[in-house]
């Protein structure tokens, strides 16, 4: 977070919104993972807790923008930032849930 926070502060850079999916989807895996703590990812609370602390963070990181000189805040941008989560927590749920059935069959072998 400190990281985005960061970049944000910066008035030189460009805008590009690749770089705003690629920081959100790896927040969102991030948060998931700290919010799973020991749950399968595929579970869907620590996924929307992720979600929702993303976005918010999103939000107010657009709102940090207002005051930064050269930089305008737009809720497109937290659309965007929004999908990049989005794009990432369904990712990992469909590989948790890969993950769990493969172990689950392995499990049933033995």
């Amino acid at each position: 977070m400190a990281l985005i926070f960061w970049f944000s502060s910066q008035s030189n850079l460009p805008q590009q919104p690749s770089a705003h999916v690629g920081e959100y989807a790896i927040l969102g895996l991030l948060l998931l993972r700290a919010f799973a703590r020991g749950a399968p990812i595929a579970a869907p609370r620590p996924a929307m807790l992720a979600w929702i602390v993303a976005v918010l963070y999103a939000a107010s990181d657009e709102f940090h923008q207002a005051f930064t000189p050269g930089r305008t805040p737009t809720p497109v941008d937290v659309l965007i930032d929004a999908a990049g989560v989005t794009i990432a927590l369904y990712l990992a749920r469909c590989w948790g849930t890969r993950v769990h059935d493969l172990s689950a069959r392995q499990l049933g072998k033995r």
